[in-house]
This record gives C-alpha cells, sequence and structure tokens, in this order.
C-alpha cells in the first residue's frame, strides 16, 4: 500500500509540473515543450502575450497556431516561418501590454516591445495593436493577421484602435525601465498611429 501511495503521489507530482500551467488557464490553453511557456488564449491579452512570447523565443510553429482559421487559410506556415526569420531579430522582450477593447466577438490590444535587429548596436521600441477575435467553438481568442476578415467590420474595428490608441497615448511608461530614446520612439509611434487612424475613420465617415 506504501509503495502504491508513493507511486500515485510521483504521477501526481509528474502531472503538476508538466499540465500545471495550463489547468485552470481557460480554453485552449497549452504548454510549449521547448520552451516551458504556459500558452493562454481565454482573454485578448492572454492570447497576445503567449504570441509574442513564442515569437521571442523564435516558436513559430506554435505561434501560428493561436491565429485565426482564416489567417491560417491565408498565410501559410512556411509564409509563417518566411516573415519571422526576415526581420532577423536578434532579441525581443514585451514590456508592455495594455488592456482590451473589446466588441463583440472582436478585440484589440495595444503591446510595446523592445527588440534587436541584426547588426544593429541599440534595441529599439516597437509599438502594435494585434486585432483578435473569439472562436466561437473554443470561446478562445485568436489572432487574425489578414485584412479579409475584418473588412465587413472595420469601422467596429476602428474603434476598438483608436480607443487603444488613447489608451496608450495617456500612458507615461514609468517604471518600464526604457531608454529616453527608447520613450521618444513609442510616444513618436502612437502619435503617428493616432494620427492615421483618425485620418482612416474620417475618410469612411465621408464614404
Amino acid at each position: 500500500m506504501q509503495r502504491f501511495l508513493v507511486a500515485a503521489f510521483l504521477l501526481q507530482l509528474v502531472l503538476l509540473v508538466t499540465l500545471g500551467g495550463a489547468i485552470g488557464a481557460g480554453p485552449g490553453a497549452f504548454v510549449d515543450k521547448e520552451t516551458g511557456i504556459v500558452v493562454k488564449t481565454a482573454t485578448p491579452e492572454d492570447t497576445a502575450v503567449s504570441f509574442y512570447a513564442l515569437l521571442e523565443k523564435g516558436r513559430w510553429q506554435p505561434a501560428y497556431k493561436l491565429m485565426t482559421k482564416m489567417s491560417r487559410d491565408m498565410i501559410s506556415e512556411a509564409d509563417m516561418e518566411a516573415s519571422v526569420k526576415q526581420v532577423k531579430i536578434v532579441k525581443s522582450r514585451l514590456v508592455k501590454v495594455f488592456p482590451a477593447d473589446q466588441k463583440g466577438e472582436f478585440a484589440t490590444v495595444g503591446h510595446v516591445r523592445i527588440i534587436q535587429l541584426e547588426n544593429q548596436p541599440n534595441e529599439m521600441a516597437i509599438v502594435g495593436i494585434a486585432v483578435l477575435r473569439q472562436n466561437p467553438e473554443t470561446r478562445g481568442w485568436e489572432i487574425v493577421r489578414v485584412p479579409n476578415e475584418i473588412e465587413s467590420v472595420y469601422k467596429d474595428i476602428l474603434d476598438l484602435i483608436l480607443k487603444t490608441d488613447e489608451k496608450m497615448s495617456r500612458e507615461d511608461f514609468a517604471g518600464e525601465n526604457l531608454t529616453k530614446e527608447q520613450l521618444t520612439q513609442i510616444k513618436d509611434q502612437i502619435k503617428a498611429m493616432k494620427e492615421m487612424h483618425e485620418a482612416q475613420k474620417e475618410a469612411l465617415n465621408q464614404q
């Protein structure tokens, strides 16, 4: 009996180590075996963080699985691999993820990454906004990577994007351990993005 209890305890321990990160992590959660990253899709923020965490480690294959079916139908795995390798990022880290703006099955998540490109001495800040869609079957959130998927609802998506722009523009990024140059890059990018999206909104309203 004692031997059985010890075996049962060890089995539990193995399950906790290998699956513990995914248990209770919401729909579609899994652990990437190569990196140990716990991939979560329960919220738009979870998916965005997981997607970029995988790309930071060069794990484009599991990152590819986080995209919507339409995105995967239009972008092959080979295309995904080529796009990741073409940029030639030596290192990357996600330093800020903003709370999602959501309407129905769509959401936008603002984020800031610090990257270093090959043959470039300094790290630079990159601002982005991920568009996500909730899978009606799994209830998990997935990355939208093709414009066709949001073409019919682009006005609504643009409203979400503008909310995210505004949210990011109010952030001072204190405590993020960024250089003055990186802070300037972030502010300039957010300003340019916001102006571009406002122009797009105005153009749509005039149609």
